[in-house]
């Protein structure tokens, strides 16, 4: 355990001792664990079973992300899921599709969209693939007629935190951090410094790959996009315009009142 605590330290192994299953105290065979080299796994050696331990965070890390019929299959099961529990987001037939204009909006900072036109939620499947699970919870949410975004967003949180998927829940409180962080920077930034640092490495390690591929996106036409998106937001009784998104903080923090978990 206290190996474990340096953050450099991913895994560790030791000697094995076989003792007698009546008398325990009595030692029959004791296994000597070489000193690790690099190329032993694949030489064939292994450690005595029984003495290794790996964190669980590199395992989560390492684990593959789904592919995109997988992704938004998971997404149709948490909104299953979550229909058992509140029978109004009952998802069927469920529609989602990845965008075909991912590699265009990338440009725009949009990241999901609802189709009007074909009743779809249409992800960008481009982005980092962290963002991918929420991003479409969060569509699925306008498909159910929850216009406003801070609505969407809160409709999303109940599926991905009921699915019981670690890809989808990873997604949601990743991005409700990003908006509860940033409500209370307005407010105290040397607390939402404090909270924002106080991230496990693979979490921060995430946040630095989603700001490297916003600047890698950046363009003249985000800021103009991200206006008229606001305007249009206002226009249809969002007064906060894209900043809307962020007010499902508030939602968030009602439902903890009300249930005493999140």
């Amino acid at each position: 355990v206290k190996t474990f605590e340096d953050e450099k330290v991913d895994s560790v192994y030791g000697d094995l001792e076989y003792v007698d299953k009546v008398n325990t105290d009595r030692v029959f065979r004791v296994w000597k664990g070489k000193k690790y080299k690099r190329n032993l796994f694949k030489m064939g050696w292994m450690p005595g079973h029984p003495t290794f331990y790996i964190k669980k965070s590199l395992i989560e890390k390492k684990k593959a992300y789904p592919s995109e019929k997988q992704l938004f299959e998971m997404v149709s099961d948490s909104y299953q899921a979550v229909s058992k529990k509140y029978s109004f987001l009952v998802y069927k037939p469920s529609s989602i599709k990845s965008s075909f204009w991912g590699w265009v909006i990338n440009y725009t900072g949009i990241t999901g969209y609802y189709n009007p036109f074909t009743s779809e939620a249409q992800v960008n499947t481009t982005v980092p693939k962290f963002l991918q699970p929420f991003v479409a919870c969060h569509e699925v949410a306008h498909q159910l007629g929850y216009a406003k975004e801070k609505e969407a967003n809160f409709v999303g949180y109940l599926a991905a935190s009921n699915s019981g998927n670690p890809f989808l829940e990873y997604s949601v409180y990743l991005d409700l951090f990003i908006y509860a962080n940033r409500n209370l920077y307005y407010k105290d930034s040397v607390v939402a410094i404090k909270y924002k640092n106080a991230l496990s490495t693979e979490v921060i390690d995430d946040l630095r790959e989603w700001k490297t591929f916003n600047k890698k996106h950046r363009s003249i036409a985000e800021p103009i996009v991200s206006w008229v998106y606001g305007k249009f937001l206002q226009s249809n009784e969002q007064p906060a315009g894209v900043l809307s998104y962020d007010e499902v903080t508030g939602f968030i923090i009602a439902y903890y009142k009300k249930h005493g978990q999140i």
